[in-house]
């Protein structure tokens, strides 16, 4: 899964019209957030790698700049805990914690600074 990191103007309807680029596209989003920055605001959204491209193009379309694409581990909390514990056995296991959000589904989306290390330190085969 990836975290694709965008940003964008506070025009009204912005957000709306990326989602919905999205849906039209058929890109199944398993997360997501929205929030305002000093200038603008930042999206991420969580999608399957082969829908990358496509992201950037509704992004680009839609009047966001993609910024950042990075591997992430999207995680049941009724297997693997709740966000603290998660976060406690990967810092232990020597990454950082760079990213955590909610899924659509109550899941919890991880990027770390190693993302090998994260899914060896959660019990998760490569």
């Amino acid at each position: 899964m990836k975290d694709i990191v965008m940003v964008m103007d506070t025009a009204v309807g912005r957000p709306t019209a990326i989602l919905g680029g999205l849906a039209e596209r058929g890109i199944a989003m398993v997360a997501g957030c929205f929030f305002p920055r000093l200038e603008g605001r930042v999206a991420h959204v969580t999608v399957d790698d082969a829908d990358v491209e496509a992201v950037r193009e509704v992004a680009t379309e839609k009047g966001a700049l993609v910024l950042d694409v990075r591997d992430v581990l999207v995680l049941d909390q009724s297997t693997h805990g709740d966000p603290l514990s998660i976060a406690r056995r990967i810092t232990q296991a020597g990454a950082v914690v760079q990213v955590s959000y909610f899924g659509a589904k109550g899941e919890v989306v991880v990027a770390t600074t190693d993302i090998a290390r994260a899914r060896e330190a959660l019990g998760l085969a490569s």
